[in-house]
């Protein structure tokens, strides 16, 4: 059986480590779940994450380790380039085109799937992988030289990537994404800001698979529900609520459908996040390859 992804959206993790207040200098956070680094995140000496790296243990695969990760460089104030890799769909880099004005123009990628390999898992070697340099040096190695990036003047390149940005009638920033792949749109993306910049509202279709991501915050800006409707067509839905106290998240619920299927709750050293317990409710068959109970430790290197 394919195992399910757990939706975990980025804004969760953003959440835990923005509320830290002990981050001057930081350069790293690890998680662990006994000897195995789930999660990795490398961080500037401004602040900003460059590497985020996920690992997810997969028991019907023999504790086999499914991994995610991106990474991203900057000039200035301006991400230039994102680095993608998945162990089981793909790998991914983004080149971020701006005009004279700093405002972006585009985005352009280059993908190749994992469906070119042979196999569970091909690319499960990404696990060791700790760093961006490591990633953008094996993404650059791993994709053919037959993948192109667009030359920027048209549809006629495979897996190239437009971008668009404007203000709708309800005043709401909208970013619209698509891809053309031999002149036919196969990805679109649509998400909506609200006047404080936050997410709100994500539209995602592709040739397989639409599906809507909605956010709310209460008024300390706090987020405090994710919705991912992931099949529009029969309303079926993930769904995670946040709850806070004094400004640190303590716990988070999710929901598969209406069901409740795991509870997160979190640990602080003062103000820093210790440890993560994650809580099996369901016994769902699709969810029975995770652990009863998982515990995540985290640890901290700092710039000198």
């Amino acid at each position: 059986m394919k195992p399910i992804q757990i939706f975990i959206s980025s804004l969760t993790f953003i959440i835990l480590f923005s509320s830290c207040s002990d981050k001057k200098g930081l350069k790293s956070v690890y998680g662990l779940q006994n000897d195995t680094i789930v999660s990795i995140k490398n961080y500037d000496r401004d602040g900003r994450v460059i590497f985020d790296r996920t690992t997810q243990i997969i028991e019907s695969w023999d504790n086999g380790l499914m991994t995610w990760m991106t990474a991203k460089e900057f000039k200035g104030n301006r991400q230039t380039y994102e680095y993608y890799a998945h162990s089981n769909s793909g790998l991914r880099i983004t080149i971020f085109d701006y005009d004279q004005n700093g405002e972006l123009n585009g985005e352009f990628s280059k993908y190749y799937s994992s469906s070119n390999e042979k196999g569970r898992n091909p690319f499960g070697e990404i696990y060791a992988i700790e760093s961006r340099d490591s990633l953008k040096s094996y993404l650059q190695s791993s994709i053919p030289d037959s993948v192109l990036f667009s030359n920027h003047q048209g549809a006629n390149n495979e897996n190239t990537e437009y971008f668009k940005s404007y203000t709708d009638s309800l005043s709401l920033k909208v970013k619209e994404y698509w891809t053309i792949v031999e002149g036919s749109e196969t990805r679109k993306t649509i998400k909506k800001f609200d006047a404080k910049g936050n997410l709100i509202y994500k539209y995602n279709k592709t040739q397989w698979n639409e599906g809507i991501e909605k956010f709310q915050y209460n008024q300390n800006g706090e987020l405090i529900e994710e919705l991912k409707i992931w099949d529009p067509e029969n309303n079926r839905f993930q769904k995670k609520e946040h709850y806070y106290s004094n400004g640190l998240l303590q716990k988070t619920l999710f929901y598969h459908d209406t069901a409740l299927a795991f509870k997160y709750e979190y640990f602080y050293n003062d103000t820093l996040l210790d440890k993560e317990i994650k809580t099996r409710v369901t016994e769902a068959e699709h969810f029975k390859d995770r652990k009863k109970i998982e515990t995540t430790e985290y640890r901290y290197e700092y710039f000198e």
